[in-house]
């Protein structure tokens, strides 16, 4: 079998497989095109699962009792004179899930950041995101917690769908 690689290049497929299936083409998968699959791979299956993730934790989520709680310490963010509000305190969660996914290398398991007494956890099982964890840490060392996982978001789905079948 002949191989046309451009108007002047003709090999034989030995040739061709050689040439371009082994060392060379192996290292440019390795080196460039690997890497650039995983990066857009991981970006696709994680963004679903995080906003998975999210739409669940956000529904379980007590925000109502953390925005209590800081009116209640007078507990500002910056230069602010008020408490944050429920819309705010959601906001700040997600700018914090977005920091750990954006980076797109998970360096611990689970991958945490924290800030304005929030502590954002998600957990991985092969690079892929399976469970979240939110805290508020009160100023007593108490928390407010919830975590979920793709598991229990999957199990709500189908008993949706079984009972929407019914």
């Amino acid at each position: 079998m002949i191989v046309k690689i451009d108007e002047k290049l003709v090999i034989s497929f030995d040739e061709y497989c050689k040439k371009f299936l082994t060392n060379d083409w192996n290292n440019y998968w390795d080196d460039v095109l690997k890497p650039l699959y995983e990066i857009e791979y991981w970006k696709i299956i994680n963004k679903n699962n995080v906003k998975n993730l999210l739409e669940d934790i956000f529904e379980q989520f007590d925000f109502e009792r953390v925005e209590k709680y800081m009116k209640s310490v007078n507990w500002t963010w910056n230069d602010r004179s008020s408490t944050p509000t429920i819309k705010e305190l959601k906001s700040c969660v997600l700018n914090l899930v977005s920091e750990i996914v954006d980076k797109n290398k998970i360096i611990h398991n689970p991958s945490t950041i924290s800030t304005g007494g929030f502590s954002v956890s998600l957990y991985f099982i092969n690079n892929i995101p399976s469970k979240i964890k939110i805290e508020f840490s009160k100023n007593d060392g108490t928390k407010i917690t919830k975590k979920t996982d793709l598991s229990i978001i999957r199990k709500k789905k189908l008993e949706k769908i079984n009972e929407y079948r019914k």
